[in-house]
């Protein structure tokens, strides 16, 4: 099979017919536990770009997370991928990605969906067909036939399904096989950071010897230094597009903190290409451990601008990591591995965006007490409530939670 990549697909600054296509019909969740799960079609080969961007078929299954099934999950943003703080000049608003101009075919009906889920469905059908009778081993060797993408497989019209299934969504990300994390098409940062990490990557045994710390104050944007090991420096330009990349929508997202966490392990899909979660991870810790994240932000700081979250970002998912034991990077205290006081979680994740600020709350849910302590107060999901009604309950529980009487 040829290789083909994603690119970043923008929505249409004209609306199209797909925009207004019917809602999904649905079937009934039969059980409290009951979830929807889809499967897409793969195609019978690749051959070129026709063949690529073939409209999307696929459908759905009812199944009962008590019984096992082998599922896959997607976490994504519904939104811009790049996380582009918007202006005049944009070539799309906010408003734009929040739209459905997209159409698939489930179940045999047509139905609209976002642009980035589109784009990702894209990769997603490319990995099934690339996959199957590959005898070469990837990251997606082993993708279920099905996955769970809130999206379609929620009933986003039905308040009290979605009520339901959110506060299932703990058990979900936890009991699926693998997290597929989409971040987005190619764009010229993807290109800057699979060659900032090859050229961390012929560090990393220096690193790891028992010269470590002296390599660790090495400047890699510095032309002298890198002369000893016969590279060429990384540029201000590649800097930047790197750190675009960590900047990019998903890294800031409050929802990704569980999906990205309670599954057994997890996938990094960009473009076409496709690696383990752990690989970008280590790879932000190797810069945060020395010197070197430090010096590539200092390089593209005359070009950079922008709030950056890396890698501040990872060490939080790191420590939830450790609390939960979902993870074994490293040893540690088994004092750590246990479910995060609501209080801690909102206060370490401030920072996350969601679309819907209930969310700020909800998404949260799944790696707190209130996942797991049935007897006392809990925060359930409710969409029916505001925003100012869903703060006030949680800061009660918080309250409440440390000793507070609030009769």
């Amino acid at each position: 099979m040829e290789s083909f990549q994603v690119d970043l697909i923008e929505p249409p600054k004209i609306p199209t017919p797909t925009t207004h296509l019917s809602p999904l019909k649905y079937e009934k969740l039969p059980t409290p536990t009951s979830i929807r799960l889809l499967k897409i079609d793969p195609l019978p080969s690749i051959k070129d770009d026709l063949d690529f961007f073939r409209p999307i078929t696929c459908s759905l299954v009812i199944k009962d997370l008590n019984n096992r099934p082998r599922y896959d999950a997607l976490s994504y943003t519904w939104g811009d991928p790049l996380g582009r703080e918007w202006s005049s000049s944009d070539s799309t608003a906010p408003g734009g990605w929040a739209t459905t101009p997209f159409g698939i075919t489930c179940n045999g009906q047509r139905v609209n969906i976002t642009t980035n889920l589109h784009t990702a469905l894209i990769a997603l059908r490319y990995h099934l067909t690339k996959s199957r009778g590959s005898s070469i081993s990837t990251p997606l060797s082993n993708m279920s036939e099905y996955i769970w993408i809130d999206q379609i497989c929620i009933n986003q019209t039905d308040i009290v399904e979605k009520n339901s299934q959110v506060q299932l969504m703990g058990q979900i990300y936890r009991k699926c096989a693998a997290v597929q994390i989409w971040l987005g098409g190619h764009q010229k940062d993807i290109s800057d950071l699979l060659y900032a990490y090859r050229f961390i990557q012929r560090f990393q045994p220096l690193l790891d010897g028992p010269n470590g710390d002296m390599f660790k104050s090495f400047d890699i944007t510095n032309e002298d230094d890198c002369k000893w090991f016969n590279l060429q420096p990384i540029s201000p330009e590649k800097a930047r597009g790197m750190l675009d990349f960590f900047n990019r929508a998903w890294f800031k997202r409050s929802w990704i903190i569980q999906e990205a966490l309670l599954a057994p392990k997890s996938n990094a899909l960009f473009s076409t290409i496709a690696t383990p979660f752990e690989v970008l991870s280590n790879f932000v810790r190797s810069l945060g451990d020395s010197t070197w994240f430090r010096k590539l932000t200092i390089a593209a700081n005359h070009k950079y601008s922008g709030s950056l979250a890396t890698p501040s970002f990872f060490n939080r998912l790191h420590e939830v990591t450790y609390r939960l034991g979902t993870r074994s990077f490293d040893s540690h205290d088994q004092y750590w591995k246990q479910p995060l006081p609501i209080d801690t979680v909102t206060r370490m994740f401030r920072t996350c965006e969601a679309t819907d600020p209930r969310d700020n709350v909800y998404a949260f849910i799944g790696i707190t007490e209130n996942d797991v302590n049935q007897k006392g107060p809990q925060i359930l999901p409710d969409y029916s409530k505001n925003v100012e009604e869903i703060y006030i309950d949680t800061t009660k529980l918080i309250m409440s939670s440390e000793g507070f009487n609030l009769d």
